[in-house]
């Protein structure tokens, strides 16, 4: 008894340690995309970092193929079904990803081309950053995974302050110098995320280990494009709320518009990050309820926690929002900012979903979310385009939120009304 009970001391600590250090590693991720978009909109003309944030919803855009089809499976995959062959599935997953990159390179040189056709040249430089760059920073995604897999989450971490501070210090080097722009701007992260990547590589496999494994293996293959069937639909899907508007609202010449919205969204960033984050910790605790009567008890008082905490956000947004706005970036960013009021529900909204979402996924029932999200990108390409042509920053604001209303409305239908009496535990 006492050496069983040693050993679930010690198997429970082991888990808590690396539970701190996969929150810590996505803490510095967050903090440091928070921080270069901060210096960026703070640096750079409202055209250069309007053009920089659309480009970077592109980013993202890629990053949902690129997540859906490498690096969720190699979360599910590397740590069983492929973990006695890691090695050679790191090596098929590095070979898939410079696949990949080549693919969305063609597609975005292709971009580029009909920009320079269109005489957009203010986004050209932008989407020139990002074809250097993107192969990159998907790698550092790739690498960071391949720590949680290979249980050395502290390297991920290690990887990820030091890529933290070479990307601050290169902005301000630029910034100095007078060359800080979309383009430079990509290309430094580019260069961190090569830097990040070859230090975790090079940590957890020796360079022979890596090239004298097989590149190409048909069962990795398959059960990568398995997975991704259903992964990449609802991975577009979700996107589309938070990033769609990014993406069209420069071809209405509204680039000063989207560096604003940009601007207002990075406050809520943090608090964003953490509803999604929690998300993920949330479904094994629904999993092991007992009974929808244990889940309907733990859910409402997430959601009343949840719910509280978003309303203090919002309300120190509405007494120190313009002062935030002011301080952060500067006085070209000090507009009317009853549109930041408006995204300021969004960590409510996206709280309600995580708690929501994770519940459905603990029911083995993810057709639910994908009906919900694709409620909300019907919504968003039809009446949010609208809103956001009639009423500009406003009415793209008041889009964005209804767009995660809908998701948030849906959801809820779903819960109240399956009377499921089973709870599904996950696989």
């Amino acid at each position: 008894m006492t050496t069983g009970a040693t050993s679930s001391r010690l198997s429970f600590a082991n888990l808590f340690s690396k539970g701190i250090w996969a929150v810590l590693d996505q803490g510095v991720f967050a903090i440091s995309n928070f921080i270069v978009n901060i210096l960026l909109a703070r640096w750079l003309s409202l055209q250069d970092y309007g053009s920089f944030a659309a480009s970077f919803s592109v980013l993202l855009l890629i990053g949902t193929f690129h997540t859906a089809l490498i690096t969720e499976p190699l979360l599910v995959y590397g740590s069983n079904r492929f973990k006695h062959r890691i090695t050679d599935y790191a090596a098929s997953l590095i070979f898939g990803h410079a696949i990949f990159s080549i693919l969305t390179s063609v597609m975005i040189l292709c971009a580029i081309a009909l920009l320079t056709t269109l005489g957009q040249k203010q986004y050209v430089q932008a989407a020139i950053g990002l074809l250097i760059a993107q192969p990159f920073i998907l790698l550092t995604w790739l690498t960071r995974r391949l720590c949680y897999c290979h249980f050395t989450v502290q390297l991920a971490v290690m990887a990820g302050v030091i890529n933290l501070c070479v990307t601050l210090s290169g902005c301000y080097l630029l910034f100095s110098i007078g060359k800080l722009s979309p383009l430079t701007a990509f290309v430094l992260m580019g260069i961190c995320g090569l830097l990040s990547s070859c230090l975790i590589l090079f940590r957890l496999f020796s360079s022979s280990e890596i090239f004298n494994s097989s590149a190409y293996n048909r069962e990795f293959l398959s059960a990568h494009l398995h997975y991704g069937r259903w992964a990449l639909p609802s991975s577009l899907l979700t996107w589309i709320p938070a990033n769609f508007y990014f993406v069209i609202l420069p071809f209405w010449g509204h680039i000063e518009l989207v560096a604003l919205l940009k601007a207002q969204n990075n406050l809520l960033t943090p608090v964003l990050q953490f509803n999604t984050a929690l998300a993920t910790q949330l479904i094994p605790v629904f999993a092991k309820c007992k009974d929808r009567l244990q889940q309907a008890k733990w859910s409402r008082y997430l959601l009343a926690s949840f719910t509280m905490i978003s309303l203090l956000y919002w309300f120190m947004l509405f007494v120190f929002g313009d002062f935030l706005m002011q301080a952060l970036y500067g006085p070209h960013f000090l507009r009317d900012n009853k549109s930041l009021l408006i995204l300021g529900l969004l960590p409510l909204l996206t709280g309600v979903i995580a708690v929501l979402g994770s519940s459905i996924r603990a029911n083995d029932k993810p057709h639910q979310i994908f009906w919900s999200y694709l409620s909300a990108s019907f919504f968003s390409t039809t009446i949010g385009v609208w809103m956001m042509i009639r009423w500009e920053l406003i009415g793209t604001s008041i889009a964005i939120v209804t767009s995660y209303l809908v998701v948030t409305t849906v959801m809820s239908c779903y819960y109240v009304f399956d009377r499921s009496p089973h709870i599904h535990a996950i696989n």
